[in-house]
């Protein structure tokens, strides 16, 4: 059994691992199956996550099956999973209220707490998520981004015919694309990338273009899935007035 960590930022170690511990009642053991690198799996690694520690094992795209479940656990051996990549209390008053995300005692899988680019790990069985076999390991990889994609636009109540600007056409910015065209919205997609715009090929009602050809005022919702300082500010700019961008 191996496991991959990050020592410190820009060196990576591939080591044996230690032997897991007993499972507490909640955990259950997850063989590693198929595991997806993240932007931000190369941002600490490139030390530019100020709230990463070191050594930390990357790693929170992932699929696996459960080998070993905990007494209370709930979920059979041989269950192919996924894993949320953030956890939480459950008892402070922001998890009471079901914000999760902003709990003060959370941490982030692969950045302050270990991921799972490893054989195996064990995880708390409320961090687990089980996925149907019809879904392929190279899909349900996808899915932790795309949770990230389905959550924005449900925020945004998408209408058929809204207009709609993805600016970056990475992993994110994709999967924007195809959710928000099949919800019915006009999409335009920009980069400044032309390999990345060559990938929209497949989607040949998409418009994509170059930031440059891209009129003000023009959109009902722009989301930026960039990460640039530039691309943020761009967002005000081709954006409706009243609008939003996310």
């Amino acid at each position: 059994m191996s496991e991959l960590f990050i020592a410190e930022p820009n060196s990576l170690v591939l080591r044996d691992s230690a032997p897991l511990e007993s499972l507490r009642a909640n955990e259950v053991k997850i063989r590693v199956t198929y595991g997806g690198i993240c932007g931000s799996d190369l941002s600490v690694y490139r030390g530019k996550i100020q709230h990463a520690t070191y050594p930390v094992r990357p790693g929170h795209e992932l699929v696996g099956v459960v080998e070993e479940s905990g007494s209370v656990a709930n979920i059979p051996e041989g269950t192919r999973v996924v894993v949320t990549p953030n956890t939480f209390c459950g008892e402070c008053e922001y998890c009471l209220r079901e914000q999760e995300n902003i709990c003060p005692h959370k941490k982030s899988i692969g950045i302050n707490a270990d991921g799972g680019f490893s054989h195996e790990f064990s995880i708390d069985a409320r961090y687990v998520i089980p996925i149907p076999d019809e879904v392929s390991d190279e899909k349900a990889v996808l899915i932790e981004p795309l949770a990230v994609i389905v959550h924005g636009l449900k925020k945004l109540n998408l209408r058929k015919g809204d207009s709609v600007l993805v600016i970056g056409c990475g992993t994110e910015g994709l999967l924007t694309v195809a959710l928000a065209d099949y919800l019915g919205a006009d999409v335009t997609a920009v980069d400044i990338n032309e390999e990345k715009l060559k990938m929209l090929e497949s989607f040949p009602h998409i418009q994509a273009t170059h930031p440059d050809a891209i009129d003000p005022d023009t959109f009902d919702y722009v989301v930026e899935a960039a990460g640039t300082p530039q691309s943020v500010q761009s967002c005000f700019r081709w954006l409706k007035q009243g609008d939003l961008c996310f």
